[in-house]
């Protein structure tokens, strides 16, 4: 005789309210070259002024020349449009959202 699975109904009203974090993709605006700054990993994600999430990874995109970022920001900011930066001991950097971050070379590249 098979055993119930003792969560389901906990399993059902989470995916009934979604996600808490979003994980999304920036990209970083930071001053091009050495004189730039890359995101690395565990730096904090602002929003309007309060840390809202953390960066998980980031580094320098050859293919889109420019540096590049993701992390996760509770579900409700995902496709909001204030003023969203991470900063670093080094510097203060806004960050763009971006859906046009992947490996995938343009068709006419």
């Amino acid at each position: 005789m098979p055993v119930p699975f003792l969560g389901r109904d906990a399993l059902v009203a989470a995916q009934g309210a979604g996600p808490e974090r979003r994980l999304l993709t920036w990209t970083v605006d930071t001053a091009p070259g050495r004189d730039g700054a890359d995101v690395i990993g565990d730096e904090p994600v602002w929003y309007d002024g309060d840390v809202v999430g953390w960066i998980t990874s980031g580094g320098y995109s050859h293919h889109m020349d420019t540096s590049v970022a993701m992390g996760y920001v509770p579900a409700g900011l995902a496709g909001a449009s204030g003023d969203s930066r991470s900063r670093s001991s080094a510097s203060d950097m806004p960050l763009r959202s971006s859906t046009a971050v992947s490996g995938t070379p343009k068709a006419n590249e």
